[in-house]
């Protein structure tokens, strides 16, 4: 794995400076020129200052962060301001280096680059946020239903396909799911190539099981346990990721996970709005017109 550092100014200021990022010739001839022509670059080593970004920025935290990406990027040509150098990708940059013997390095473990306190941010408290209490139980929320979703997971592919290892069906199968979900196969001809021998119905079932893997895995998008407060949008999804996954097994299996999932979310309480987390739970599906838990 090769490893390239980014340039942790340039990346702060694309990513927390709204006013540095307000026009991007002016950020590029005042921020990113600059930096190219002061840095204390190996020598015969290529001039390069790596910019590292959450996509989530452009649209979603910051308005029309997008626009200035583009031109950043893709200056126009009518543009006045002449940059002294160019923007490439990884490809072309580790192409240049080739040549370059790369030294060896090793990562740091539990760290991470948008919280200077480790991983603690989405498991617990952390002094950049201003009341953790609630991630803990949230994430043993979470695992706990994971642990119950593949476990119910194994016993109805086992029962689909007896004649294969049903935990490796899973985990294998589950990896490939991608390729239905970004289009490029049909779900049915997915499950007849996973299942050639079996019957529709156990088809159907092994493609029901996949789309609840699905939102399985997405209900531990970080962004939900990022901020302060679990009454935001971002929690909010991972807990409509999750009640999509529990309502398909429960529905395949006759289980009573999601009743497990609403006890295990009374525990944790909103600092800002008192709120447990089971009533946000019912109130993020009730937003996006899905009938509460019975």
């Amino acid at each position: 794995m090769i490893v390239a550092f980014y340039d942790r100014e340039l990346s702060g200021a694309v990513s927390f400076n709204s006013g540095a990022t307000a026009d991007a010739d002016q950020f590029a001839a005042e921020h990113v020129a600059p930096r190219l022509a002061d840095a204390d670059f190996d020598e015969d080593a290529p001039a390069l200052a790596v910019i590292a970004t959450d996509g989530e920025l452009y649209g979603h935290h910051k308005a029309f962060r997008d626009l200035f990406l583009q031109r950043l990027v893709a200056p126009q040509a009518s543009s006045a301001v002449v940059r002294s150098f160019d923007v490439v990708g990884f490809a072309s940059a580790l192409e240049e280096a080739d040549r370059q013997a790369f030294p060896v390095t090793a990562i740091v473990e539990r760290t991470s680059w948008s919280c200077h306190h480790g991983v603690a941010r989405w498991t617990a408290e952390c002094p950049d946020a201003a009341d953790g209490r609630w991630k803990g139980p949230l994430r043993a929320a979470l695992d706990r239903l994971a642990a119950g979703i593949d476990a119910v997971s194994v016993d109805l592919l086992r029962a689909a396909a007896p004649g294969a290892d049903a935990d490796v069906l899973l985990g294998a199968a589950r990896d490939a799911y991608v390729d239905v979900v970004r289009g490029a196969m049909d779900a049915d001809a997915f499950a007849a190539r996973w299942l050639p021998d079996a019957r529709a119905e156990d088809r159907r079932l092994l493609i029901s099981v996949l789309e609840a893997q699905r939102r399985r895995l997405a209900m531990f998008a970080s962004d939900g346990w990022f901020w302060d407060d679990p009454a935001r949008s971002e929690t909010a999804q991972i807990l409509r990721a999750a009640a999509r996954a529990v309502r398909l097994i429960d529905g395949l299996a006759g289980t009573r996970l999601e009743s497990r999932l609403v006890a295990d979310l009374s525990v944790l309480r909103s600092p800002s709005l008192g709120s447990d987390g089971a009533a946000l739970y019912r109130e993020s599906l009730v937003a996006v017109g899905q009938p509460p838990p019975g």
